[in-house]
Order: C-alpha cells, then sequence, then structure tokens
C-alpha cells in the first residue's frame, strides 16, 4: 500500500521524470527521452510562471 502510494507520488513529481529522461539519453534512445521531458518542461514553466506573478505581485506592494 504504501509503495504504491509512494511511486504515485514520485510520478507526479518531476524527479523521476527527469532521471528517466536522463536514463534514456545515455542509453542512447533519444525517442524515449521526450514523454519524460515534457513533465519536466512543464513543471519549470509553471514554476517561471508562478515566480514571474510572485516577483510582479510584490513588485506593487511596494
Amino acid at each position: 500500500m504504501v509503495g504504491g502510494a509512494f511511486k504515485t507520488v514520485a510520478d507526479i513529481l518531476p524527479f523521476s521524470h527527469a532521471v528517466n529522461a536522463a536514463r534514456a539519453a545515455a542509453a542512447g534512445d533519444y525517442a524515449a527521452i521526450f514523454p519524460d521531458l515534457w513533465w519536466v518542461i512543464g513543471y519549470a514553466v509553471v514554476l517561471l510562471a508562478t515566480a514571474i506573478s510572485v516577483f510582479a505581485i510584490r513588485l506593487k506592494k511596494n
């Protein structure tokens, strides 16, 4: 039960996808990189948008 929950949480976060993409790159299987890489890119875009929004809000308050 705990292992299944841990795997679900790990699959939601970008680290496991980054590791899978790195493994595929190291193995030379470049077609297998992109499904996992899209997760990492998606997280980066969301975090960048959040950071810009927070910065803009804080800038307006000062």
